[in-house]
This record gives C-alpha cells, sequence and structure tokens, in this order.
C-alpha cells in the first residue's frame, strides 16, 4: 500500500539552501526582539485575545463540526484569527488575513486574486466554502467568493479557518476547507472610522451595535472601499501579445467595494441580511496582452453582486438542539473582457460582456443530540437554483461593434442531502468523531462523502490528530450548460472534482508562552475540470496529487509575541498530469513559504507588527505549447519577501483609535502567475492611515 504521510526521505527534496532560509527569518524574528524588549511596558497590560493564528486551549470553535467545541477536539487543523490579530498585524482584507495562514498562496487569474490552497487553485476562490455567521456567502452561479474587499473586517469578532475537505457537514465548495466568520456579538462597542492611503484608496466603516435585554443584539455594519490602483509602466517583453507593445498597466483598481449588513440575535432565533458589491479592474485582455488607448470597445472592469437572507430558529428540547435555517441568495455578476486586442485584431479587437443573474433557496434542519459519550448530528437540506437572467454581447463577427448573442437557458435545478455525524469519547483523552454526507444533484447524480477523526491527549498539553475526509467540487451551470454566445458546447456527463485528503497534526504547548504545530498532509485530487486550449465543452481531463508538511510556532515574552510558519509541499509525480508540473515542482505555486515576524502589545493602548511572507522560486511559464509565437516553459518567478509593518493606537483619547499599514514596506516588485499565460507584477508599497471613532 501506497505510504499517504512522510517519510526522513522526503526530507532531502528541500532546496540545499533551506539552512540560509531559517537564518533569515530568525534575523527577522529576533532583530526587533531586542529593541521592543529593552522597553519598559506598563504595568496594567490587559491579557487579550490575540492568537496570531494559531490554536488557543480555551477557545472554541463551531464551524468544524457544526456544535461548540474546545479547538483541541476539534475533528480538523483549525485556526482562529481575532478582531484583535486582524487589527495589530494590519490586515486590509480578508486575503490578507488567509495568506499568514500556512497552506494559502496568492495566485493571478485574468480578472482577480485567486486564494489558492495547498497547490490547488483554479480561474476563481470557489474551493473553500466561506460562512458568515454560519451562512454561505459563496455564490450560487460559480461559487466563488471574491475575498478581497467585499467582505467587511469591522464587523468581525473572529474567524475560523479549517484546513482540509468539510463537504461531510456542507457538501459542495468545501473542497479544501471552510472559513466561518462570527460577527461581534452584543459586548462589542460601536464605532466609526475613515481611511485613506497612497493609490487612491479610501475606507469608510460603520459598526453600530445595541444590546438588548436577554442577550439580545441589533447590528449594523457597513464597509466601503475604493482604489484606483497603482498604475505602472512596462516594457514589450511583458505584453504577452503577437504584436507586443510597450505600455501601462493597473495593478488593483477596485473602483467602489462594499459589504452592507444588519443582524438581530434574539434568544432562539438569528435574522440576518447583508449586500456586497466587489468590482476588479481587469488589467490586462484574457491572453495577457496589455491594454492601450484603441481598446474601447469594452470597460474591462469585473462587478460581482450579492445578497444573502438567513432567518434561523434555534429551540431546545431536553437534550436536542435544532437549528432550522431558512435562507435565500441572489448574485448577479458582469464582466466584460478582451480576448483579443485591437492591434491583433482590426479595427476594434475580440471583447465580449457577460452578465449572469441568479439566484438560490432553500432550508437546512439539523439537530443536535448529546449523550453520555457524546454529540450525534443529524441534518438534511433542500435547496432550488435559478438562473434569472443571462445577456452575453460580443464583437467577434467582425470585430467592430458588440451584439448581443444568445445566452444560457434559464432553467431551475434541484438538490438534496443527509448528514449524520457522531463524536464520541471513547476513552479518557480519546476522541473519535466520524461522519457523512449523501449530496443528490438533479444535473450529475450522487455524491457521498465522509469525515473519520481520531482525536488524542497522551498526556499533559500533547495534542494529536488523523484524520481523513473527502469532499466534491460540483460542476458549474455555466461550465455545464450550451453557452452559443461564447461558442461553448453542452456537457452532458460533466463529473465533479473529487479529493480525498489525509491529516496527521502533532501539536505542543509549552507552559501557556510557546506552542508548536506540525501537520502532514497528502491530497488526491482526481477529474479536474477545464476547457482545453480549442475546444469547445468543458471536461473533466486530469488528476493532482500533493503531499507537504506545514509547522506552525508561537513564543510569548513578556509584551512580545514572535511567531513564524512554513509550508512545504511537492507533486507526486507518478499521480499528477504532466502539464501541472515542471522539473518536480508545482507549476505557478512556490514549494516553500514562510511567514514570520513579531508582535508586539506596549501596553493596553499602544501595539504593532512587524512581518514578512517569503517565497521560494516559483516555475511559472510563459505561454502554452499552443501560443507558437511565445513559448517559454523554463521561466521563473524568483523567490521574494515582502515586509510589512503596523501601528496601532487605540483608544487613546476619549474613544479615539489610530492605525499606520505599510505593506510591502521595502517596495520589492514581486510577479504572479496562475491561470494567466504571463507573471503579472504586483503591488507595490502601500501605506494606509485610517482613523476612528468608538461610541
Amino acid at each position: 500500500m501506497k505510504n499517504k504521510f512522510f517519510t526522513l526521505k522526503y526530507l532531502s527534496v528541500i532546496p540545499e539552501r533551506f539552512p540560509t532560509i531559517i537564518f533569515m527569518a530568525a534575523s527577522l524574528l529576533f532583530f526587533p526582539f531586542t529593541w521592543v524588549a529593552n522597553a519598559e511596558p506598563q504595568k496594567d497590560i490587559e491579557k487579550s485575545e490575540l492568537l496570531l493564528f494559531f490554536e488557543e486551549k480555551d477557545l472554541m470553535v463551531k464551524g468544524a463540526s457544526h456544535i461548540e467545541e474546545p479547538l483541541t477536539e476539534a475533528p480538523a487543523v483549525v485556526n482562529i484569527i481575532t478582531q484583535e490579530d486582524i487589527k495589530i498585524l494590519g490586515a486590509r482584507n480578508l486575503l490578507d488575513v488567509l495568506y499568514t495562514i500556512p497552506g494559502f498562496f496568492d495566485i493571478q487569474d485574468i480578472n482577480e486574486h485567486v486564494a489558492a490552497g495547498r497547490g490547488v487553485y483554479a480561474t476563481s476562490t470557489h474551493k473553500f466554502l466561506l460562512l458568515r455567521d454560519g451562512h454561505r456567502l459563496n455564490d450560487p452561479l460559480f461559487e466563488d467568493i471574491m475575498p478581497e474587499n467585499s467582505i467587511s473586517l469591522a464587523s468581525i469578532k473572529r474567524i475560523e479557518v479549517m484546513r482540509g475537505p468539510g463537504a461531510s457537514l456542507y457538501g459542495n465548495a468545501a473542497l479544501l476547507g471552510v472559513i466561518n466568520i462570527v460577527t461581534v456579538d452584543e459586548k462589542e462597542p460601536s464605532r466609526v472610522s475613515v481611511g485613506a492611503g497612497n493609490f487612491g484608496q479610501e475606507t469608510v466603516d460603520l459598526i453600530y451595535n445595541t444590546p438588548l435585554s436577554g442577550n439580545r443584539q441589533f447590528l449594523f455594519f457597513s464597509s466601503f472601499y475604493n482604489s484606483e490602483g497603482e498604475r505602472i509602466t512596462l516594457d514589450s517583453s511583458r505584453d504577452f501579445s503577437k504584436n507586443a507593445v510597450s505600455g501601462e498597466q493597473d495593478i488593483d483598481r477596485r473602483p467602489l467595494n462594499y459589504d452592507i449588513g444588519i443582524k438581530y440575535k434574539g434568544e432562539e432565533t438569528l435574522l440576518s441580511l447583508s449586500t456586497r458589491r466587489a468590482s476588479y479592474d481587469t488589467p490586462r485582455g484574457n491572453l495577457g496582452q496589455i491594454l492601450t488607448q484603441n481598446d474601447t470597445l469594452v470597460d474591462p472592469q469585473q462587478d460581482l453582486y450579492n445578497t444573502h437572507l438567513d432567518f434561523q430558529y434555534m429551540p431546545k428540547w431536553n437534550d436536542i438542539k435544532f437549528n432550522l435555517r431558512h435562507y435565500l441568495d441572489y448574485s448577479k455578476v458582469i464582466t466584460p473582457q478582451y480576448s483579443e486586442v485591437s492591434r491583433n485584431a482590426l479595427p476594434n479587437g475580440k471583447a465580449f460582456n457577460l452578465e449572469l443573474e441568479d439566484m438560490r433557496g432553500g432550508i437546512e434542519y439539523s439537530g443536535a443530540i448529546e449523550h453520555r459519550n457524546g454529540t450525534a448530528i443529524v441534518g438534511l437540506q433542500a435547496e432550488a437554483f435559478r438562473l434569472l437572467d443571462s445577456k452575453i454581447e460580443t464583437s467577434f463577427d467582425d470585430q467592430t461593434t458588440l451584439r448581443t448573442k444568445q445566452g444560457l437557458p434559464e432553467e431551475t435545478e434541484w438538490l438534496g442531502a443527509i448528514y449524520i455525524q457522531e463524536k464520541y469519547n471513547l476513552i479518557q483523552n480519546l476522541i473519535l468523531n466520524g461522519g457523512i454526507r449523501w449530496d443528490y444533484y438533479e444535473a450529475f447524480g450522487n455524491s457521498i462523502n465522509p469525515r473519520i477523526a481520531i482525536v488524542y491527549n497522551p498526556a499533559g498539553r500533547f495534542y494529536a490528530k488523523a484524520i481523513y475526509a473527502k469532499a466534491f467540487q460540483a460542476p458549474s451551470y455555466f461550465y455545464r450548460k450550451e453557452n452559443q454566445g461564447l461558442g461553448y458546447g453542452a456537457t452532458t456527463k460533466l463529473e465533479p472534482e473529487k479529493m480525498d485528503t489525509y491529516q496527521l497534526s502533532l501539536e505542543n504547548w509549552f507552559n501557556d508562552k510557546g506552542w508548536f504545530r506540525m501537520t502532514f498532509f497528502y491530497n488526491e485530487l482526481k477529474d479536474l475540470i477545464s476547457r482545453p486550449a480549442g475546444a469547445s465543452t468543458y471536461q473533466n481531463f486530469g488528476k493532482m496529487t500533493t503531499e507537504g508538511i506545514e509547522t506552525e510556532a508561537r513564543v510569548e515574552v513578556s509584551s512580545v509575541t514572535l511567531f513564524a510558519n512554513h509550508s512545504y509541499i511537492r507533486p507526486v509525480k507518478s499521480d499528477t498530469d504532466a502539464s501541472l508540473i515542471r522539473d518536480d515542482e508545482l507549476i505557478n505555486y512556490p514549494s516553500n513559504i514562510i511567514n514570520g515576524g513579531i508582535v508586539w502589545k506596549y501596553n493596553v493602548y499602544l501595539s504593532g507588527s512587524f512581518y514578512a511572507s517569503w517565497h521560494d522560486d516559483i516555475k511559472s511559464p510563459i505561454g502554452t505549447s499552443s501560443t507558437a509565437y511565445r513559448y517559454e516553459p523554463d521561466n521563473e518567478i524568483h523567490e521574494a519577501a515582502i515586509f510589512n509593518l503596523a501601528i496601532n493606537a487605540q483608544n487613546f483619547y476619549k474613544g479615539l483609535e489610530a492605525s499606520l499599514k505599510v505593506h510591502n514596506l521595502f517596495d520589492e516588485r514581486d510577479l504572479r502567475g496562475g491561470t494567466v499565460l504571463i507573471p503579472y507584477p504586483q503591488e507595490g508599497r502601500n501605506i494606509f492611515f485610517n482613523i476612528g471613532y468608538r461610541f
């Protein structure tokens, strides 16, 4: 039988320069410490919920198994990020948070940034399930989450990040993990803040929070973000085009993103309503062509609108806790794009504008039954999806003007699911947690996904978790249906993507001042969905098997916390398509990623952080074998370290607070590949100042 976990022989494939990397990381950790440790902190420092992306023994988590339980007992590898963490680390958006956790990395797509996990990515961030107070925020059509500036950080109490499949409870989209946002409770004060920065950045955040009698709460939140982006000049070598030219590109231009919502929490009810806009200016043509002043057929700005309504009734009867959820989601995507720019397709280029409007609604009823040796959960779900409208315009006919084409068929599809889970205390300090979910899709049939976890606490504060889980990614309605306007045919036998994951996690606490965790993983991903070059339909075409180690550590010294994590990943060549590998490494994904730095809290008013994210060389080919005019299969993105700095002053004068965030402090010009045909330059030094008031 094939070994599912690493043995010592795998350590030999880590690059020889790795000791140098460790030295650099250690220097980063300890140099700032020598300055801060000599400072004289005030004696009245309050203990905070500063967790730095790591587990805290006494904290509770709900996203891993639908019941509140200590993190150390959860049947998953879980990280908790608190509101305090977000502030002290200077996170600007949800992606900033995720990229500081092992296993996450930034991938460049044509019209957005994509969060990749453990080497797996697609054309959008749809392989993670994103929840807010238990409600799915993935859009109904593509399951995309657009996790940058359309998710309010101001409204967050904590974020629970579960690495590994979550389909045994949540079904579709929980292929790589589950991200559960918990909004602020009734104890959080109201506040308002405004901010500004270079690249035309502007933000406004408002939290109005009213505690009511009986632990009830009314919450209103709104977050607005706008950025003109960084404009840079590129020479013709950075243009992927038959007729290459020099020109300009806007990096991360985001016109008016927002997240507005309300929450009412009663004694047994929870009502939430939110609306979001994610907007991103597509920086180039779809093949990586630089856009010029002659490309005026469309304004390549992608907009994604989402509205979410959720009502939960949570009564208790004897030892059974019920959760009766009713939900409705609406989504609209507008995505104008250039297939070919004007200089290569005279007179005006090949462009299209795609507008899709859809919704889903359903119920999910579950009950958690406490018994002598643990807790059992039984649940069911029924849901309907409907494509409401489809509009496609293209200039493919004569390359002069956009003309309306036939859209996708507007149909309704149904799905249903049943799931069970049992958390059972076998003996003292040994927990068995097993579950299984059956999903039925009218479109493609059945999917059965189990999870089994053993959690063992043999002595003291040492914990071991062994986890097996299976998950699936349902083929999108867009991929399966005939799309005459864009020239796609219908795919009647498109199967879901399937993932089997094995994890072994070992962690230990050292006198409440130190913590260490090492996680081994082995992923088998099959039936990858893509539309190969020249094909008229989406197809299941490939497989990908990876294995890796994720290491995390934290040390607290007085008011200073040092933290670091390292991710190592390699493909199993015999079980991975050759098109995804170059020289025994994954394409567009680094083998090694290190995050590390220092966080300090001088007193109850002043705190800050200084940390870095480093990746090693990345295999990132330019073009493909089918783009004969330019193909550079051995192209590499060189290793790079991005340093970040944050300083926070909290409640320093009658409720006033302020923060300074500097991302990419030393203005490193990093590159990212991904689903694009040429690596794109990333944003330079980003400076942002924020001032707020608590009331």
